[in-house]
């Protein structure tokens, strides 16, 4: 089930039966993930989520600004994931929320396609996740 909203989109697998329940949005763009989470946050703990994730593109437009080069530079990768833990822990949000990077957002693209990752792999079947 799809359920649009303003500026992203939201999708459920499972239901809240199930052993594992997911919410997955899609907000569309990078710059934005952490803001989300942040916003969302006290919603989604008062409705029962346990975890809240955040995944990013690690080589998004920021990342081009800063390393003009287009080469991994491991020093910025560690800023920037450092960046977004200081952020959760500074909002008290360590226990709950995680930030996470996706290379060239090959993983991300999978969570939106949910139909498409049950046919490639058994973790996400329908049995598992109901």
């Amino acid at each position: 089930m799809q359920l649009t909203h303003f500026f992203y989109k939201e999708s459920l697998i499972g239901t809240r039966d199930s052993e594992n329940f997911y919410l997955i949005y899609n907000v569309g763009n990078d710059q934005t993930v952490m803001s989300k989470m942040l916003k969302e946050a006290p919603r989604l703990l008062n409705n029962g989520y346990d975890l809240i994730v955040g995944l990013n593109d690690m080589y998004c437009d920021n990342y081009h600004i800063c390393v003009k080069n287009r080469q991994i530079d491991s020093k910025v990768n560690e800023k920037f994931k450092n960046t977004r833990n200081d952020i959760i822990h500074k909002q008290g949000l360590d226990k709950v929320m995680k930030s996470h990077f996706a290379i060239m957002e090959v993983e991300a693209w999978f969570l939106g396609m949910y139909s498409y990752l049950q046919k490639i792999t058994d973790v996400s079947d329908n049995n598992r996740t109901r």
